[in-house]
């Protein structure tokens, strides 16, 4: 069964698993720019460096090379020199992307784990309280059980078959005389008819049982 405290546990806990998972998911696609970025720095590192040799060759023998050729190598290492800038530019600003990103992931990491602690602090402390509440329940619910039985034995203490016996008879006796025997008589004879004969009385069977029990 669901409680608020249980709702309001499952709330926080998933507004903090959203807002570190979405930082660990920029955090991470940004790395992969990174290490992408870098193959591509090494790539033009190596064509600017290439190119760059190339010119110092060319001017070093110039004497041997056309006029059209050091231009067209002099404008291949200036093109390979911007590219290896841009590319390093854009290498080194993914880096501080990515060390910022993972500095706000890791300070807001080090947050959840610290409120998951206390998360689990309070549910440990409500556990326990519910459960000492249920207990003492428990634990009244059989002190009132042995208190009634305790009444019970209380009253069999009392209970003394010579006097319950004595007292039933005093209670429910019908005389100490035998009735009248029943004679025939002649139609003569008789003066009170039969039917208005009484006999004693005869308690129902079980019928004291309990009538002095409360």
């Amino acid at each position: 069964m669901k409680t608020l405290f249980n709702t309001e546990q499952k709330k926080v806990t998933k507004e903090w698993e959203d807002k570190v998972s979405k930082l660990h998911s920029a955090a991470k696609n940004t790395y992969a720019k990174v290490n992408n970025q870098q193959k591509v720095y090494v790539s033009k590192y190596d064509e600017n460096s290439s190119a760059q040799a190339a010119l110092k060759y060319n001017e070093k023998h110039s004497g041997n090379i056309t006029p059209k050729e050091m231009d067209k190598t002099r404008t291949k290492a200036d093109k390979a020199r911007d590219e290896l800038e841009k590319t390093d530019t854009l290498y080194q600003n993914l880096v501080k992307q990515v060390q910022e990103e993972m500095s706000t992931w890791e300070k807001e990491m080090s947050g959840l784990c610290k409120k998951f602690q206390d998360l689990d602090e309070q549910r440990i402390d409500h556990l326990r309280d519910y459960l000492w509440k249920c207990t003492n329940i428990d634990s009244q619910a059989n002190v009132d059980h042995d208190q009634c039985c305790e009444n019970v034995r209380l009253i069999l203490e009392k209970c003394d078959i010579d006097n319950d016996i004595d007292h039933f008879i005093t209670r429910f006796k019908t005389g100490n005389r035998h009735p009248a025997r029943v004679e025939y008589r002649g139609h003569a004879k008789i003066s009170t008819p039969v039917s208005n004969r009484r006999l004693p009385s005869i308690p129902n069977s079980g019928s004291h049982i309990y009538a002095d029990v409360s």
